[in-house]
């Protein structure tokens, strides 16, 4: 029982790799969601960049969707 096999791997190797998995996984996960985030904060008609934060963040996308969607309406027929 207390000896292993040669062609037995070796937990020295996979605990430190699932490790750094583990803590890559929530950055992998998450990281997509924050470009949406961040870019839903660039003004309308502005280039794509390659930086994930705008030049010039503004709350126009979310104001024109909340006018355009009657999201009001949406949540007074949730509501009652």
């Amino acid at each position: 029982m207390g000896k292993r096999s040669p062609n037995q791997p070796s937990c020295e190797f996979w605990q430190p790799l699932s490790l750094v998995l583990l803590c890559l996984d929530p950055v992998i996960v998450l990281l997509p969601l924050l470009v949406v985030l961040f870019t839903s904060f660039a003004p309308p008609g502005a280039n794509l960049t390659l930086s994930l934060f705008p030049a010039n963040p503004t709350p126009a996308n979310y104001q024109e969707a909340w006018r355009r969607g009657n999201f009001l309406l949406a949540f007074a027929n949730r509501s009652w």
